[in-house]
């Protein structure tokens, strides 16, 4: 093996680590080892961004214009109008054809957006026909990756594997060589979810009820998580606003309605204010309501020195070690509590300030400590350790953060699970327990409060006054009957669109109920619903998001292409001419290139520019439909397939899997289905361009050297590199219908595997 055939292979081995870890987004790896093949000199640099011009990508390009053109039609619900027409309401018959009409649409376009734009419909036909969504979403889905594989320009790897072709001067694939193969797999494929897929995946019929979104209130679980309050007279909440209490935060519920006489206020707006007598439904835990109770009749102390003699005089100290190369020593941490008047508060790290955790310290940490002067004097004599006392400012620190409460009930209990959920939930620490004028360490002694105790916070007093005051409740032992709808006020049900650039960022990060109105209930996620810590949950493509709030607001996230709105409540308008001029580019799209008129990238070019000038889609709206990192990803690792063939790395990899495969190599069965195997291996694990990259130009080596004609194994390869069912992350399409369908991963594997056999097959 060559100096260069060996940088290839590293090169290529580190990008599906990169890959594989999912830790950047992957048009950046992409391009950064484009970028290192370059300087590397396994690819001249004339031809480091040839892969922008490719055929592959303007074809990609151009048909993302016509994927927003139905988009813009209305086509997602007249393709479920039209098949709900047809089957006449039998199920049977109804999953039949939402697996052909996926495969129809995915023919013309990418199969991540022909799933995000059949998604609403199909959703909303499965209603109609009093069917789970999951019952025809994952047939959708996979429907959709078969459908791809009948035509060129339907998935990316067949378009590549057609790029790599021509790149190394042989004939490039036309646009109905992939028919004969894709129909045969589809039909199998078909044949399995046709008779396996009602019996194999979540029925759930169980959980629809006469409600307006039946599945989705019983799917959550919103019931078996509300309960009510009632705001008695006196209550420190009258006349206040739901944004002023903050009850988000504290109990980490939302107000989702408020009974008043006879009156109910759905999905209140935060400048409601509350009267006395006011049944509030919450969203969320009761005992968390329960446990934090217990701080309503706590009595607060105002005068901390009354705590022990020695608090008035308590300054502040920054300590560290002296030598840095030896870690900190547990022994002498356990010496920083309360027993010696020195209370650790904050860690400070490499210029941040964290909260005191003695278990995550490092060797360079600086402590920041309240303790009294002798304990600090006491301290400095220490041989290790540095400490820098400062007076400035910290009585007013303690006047302000530090703050107590004295235990007056009899027999408390949770009362430390409450002090978790305060650290949790309001970043409010208990520092110390006062009992008998001595200031004991919590953590470290594991001692349980009791009648008379202290408990010493760490925190912002305006917050636990925030807290004693929304507690100033009365619970209600019965929820009342209550509707989560009317006419203004809905449940809806949101997805992240493919080209969200949301993935990642936080609720709050994204200010979702100030930009839009709605209150986020839930969060759907690995089969099951979430509803703690939704604020600050990291948003991951697949998630499903299920809203309260104003019907009209709909339209804000229907516009934004962040999102996919599944809910019927918002349903597009079917514009006949809009649709006819959709199937007139399709046409033209299907028959220019069959006809040997042009070829596939000019015939997709036209197509496009056929819609844009008939206003069936504006070029703005286009753009934003584009999936720019699958664009970018495709473009950059195209020139790696050049360098591949170019070092004779994939001559390299030919010779030793021909030693592999021995003697019996020889037949043209046993080359096509390892490479298909590795293909498809590949693709589950990665992504089918990067298996088509990978393995096509040792497909061609491998033909060439037994005389074989190089375009069938290169097809088998393209068509292997679709072959991606067996779990949800095997194709981004999948992953958009494993929240609203409620899939497990167990769920694509169980009829995922029949269908990848059988479409392999054939």
């Amino acid at each position: 093996m060559t100096f260069d055939q060996l940088s290839l292979l590293l090169l290529c081995l580190v990008l599906t680590i990169f890959l594989v870890a999912n830790r950047a987004p992957i048009d950046l790896i992409a391009v950064l080892g484009l970028l290192v093949a370059t300087f590397l000199g396994l690819v001249p640099a004339e031809r480091a961004f040839s892969g922008f011009a490719s055929a592959a990508v303007v074809t990609m390009v151009a048909v993302f214009f016509l994927s927003a053109a139905m988009r813009s039609s209305g086509a997602n619900e007249a393709c479920g109008n039209l098949i709900f027409k047809i089957s006449q309401g039998k199920r049977a018959a109804a999953l039949l054809l939402t697996v052909l009409m996926a495969a129809f649409v995915s023919a013309f376009m990418n199969n991540v957006a022909a799933v995000a734009l059949l998604l609403p419909g199909t959703i909303t036909l499965s209603r109609r026909l009093g069917l789970a969504p999951a019952q025809l979403l994952l047939p959708m889905s996979f429907g959709a990756v078969l459908g791809g594989m009948c035509t060129l320009m339907g998935t990316p790897p067949n378009l590549i594997a057609s790029d790599i072709l021509m790149a190394q001067g042989l004939e490039p694939f036309g646009t109905s060589d992939f028919f004969s193969s894709g129909i045969f797999a589809l039909l199998a494929g078909g044949l399995i979810l046709l008779l396996l897929g009602p019996k194999l995946l979540p029925k759930m019929d169980d959980r629809i009820t006469s409600s307006a979104n039946p599945e989705l209130e019983k799917l959550y679980e919103l019931f078996q998580r509300a309960y009510a309050i009632r705001i008695p007279p006196g209550s420190a909440l009258i006349g206040r606003s739901l944004y002023e209490i903050g009850a988000s935060a504290a109990l980490d519920a939302q107000v989702v309605a408020v009974i008043r006489e006879s009156e109910s206020v759905l999905a209140p707006l935060p400048e409601f204010r509350f009267r006395a007598e006011d049944l509030v439904i919450l969203g969320g835990e009761q005992d968390d309501l329960i446990l934090l109770k217990n701080f309503a009749s706590f009595e607060a102390v105002n005068n901390l020195s009354t705590l022990n003699p020695s608090f008035s005089s308590f300054t502040g100290a920054l300590i560290t070690l002296k030598s840095t190369e030896s870690n900190w020593d547990l022994g002498r941490l356990s010496s920083f509590g309360a027993e010696s008047s020195i209370i650790p508060l904050f860690i400070r790290r490499l210029g941040k300030t964290i909260r005191w955790q003695a278990s995550e310290l490092l060797a360079s940490d600086e402590i920041l400590v309240l303790g009294s002067k002798d304990a600090l004097d006491q301290l400095r004599q220490s041989q290790s350790l540095e400490v820098d006392l400062f007076q400035s400012e910290i009585h007013d620190f303690v006047s302000r953060s530090v703050f107590a409460f004295k235990i007056s009930d009899s027999s408390p209990e949770g009362v430390l699970r409450a002090c978790a959920l305060l650290k949790q939930r309001l970043g409010i620490s208990l520092l110390a327990l006062q009992r008998e004028e001595k200031l004991i360490d919590v953590e470290q002694r594991a001692v349980e409060p009791q009648q008379g105790d202290v408990l010493l916070f760490l925190g912002e007093g305006e917050k636990i006054k925030q807290l004693k005051d929304l507690l100033s409740v009365e619970a209600v032992e019965k929820l009342p009957v209550f509707h989560l709808e009317s006419g203004n006020i809905g449940i809806s049900e949101i997805v992240l669109s493919p080209r969200s650039k949301l993935v990642g960022q936080s609720l709050s990060e994204l200010n979702f109920r100030e930009r839009y109105g709605f209150r986020v209930l839930s969060l759907w996620r690995d089969g099951r619903p979430l509803f703690q810590g939704l604020a600050s949950e990291s948003l991951k493509f697949g998630d499903a998001l299920l809203l309260h709030g104003p019907r009209q607001h709909l339209e804000l996230l229907r516009d934004d292409p962040d999102f996919l709105v599944l809910s019927t409540n918002s349903i597009s308008t079917v514009v006949p001419w809009k649709i006819a001029t959709v199937a007139l580019a399709a046409a033209l799209l299907i028959l220019l290139p069959l006809l040997n008129i042009t070829s596939i990238q000019f015939a997709a070019v036209i197509a496009a520019c056929f819609v844009c000038c008939c206003g069936t889609v504006k070029v703005s709206d286009a753009y934003r439909q584009i999936e720019w990192r699958v664009v970018f990803f495709t473009a950059a690792l195209l020139p790696l397939s050049y360098a591949i063939e170019k070092t004779g790395l994939a001559m390299f990899l030919s010779d030793q899997l021909k030693l592999v495969l021995g003697a019996q190599a020889a037949s043209p069965y046993l080359i096509v289905i390892s490479l298909g195997l590795i293909s498809s291996l590949i693709s589950q694990l990665l992504d089918g361009p990067v298996a088509v990259i990978l393995v096509a130009p040792i497909a061609i080596s491998l033909a060439k050297s037994f005389g074989l004609h190089p375009e069938p194994i290169v097809l088998m390869v393209a068509q292997a590199a679709s072959v991606t069912f067996l779990f949800p992350i095997s194709h981004k399409a999948h992953l958009l219908v494993l929240g609203p369908g409620a899939y497990r991963t167990r769920d694509f594997f169980k009829i995922g595997l029949l269908v990848s056999i059988a479409s392999f097959i054939a």
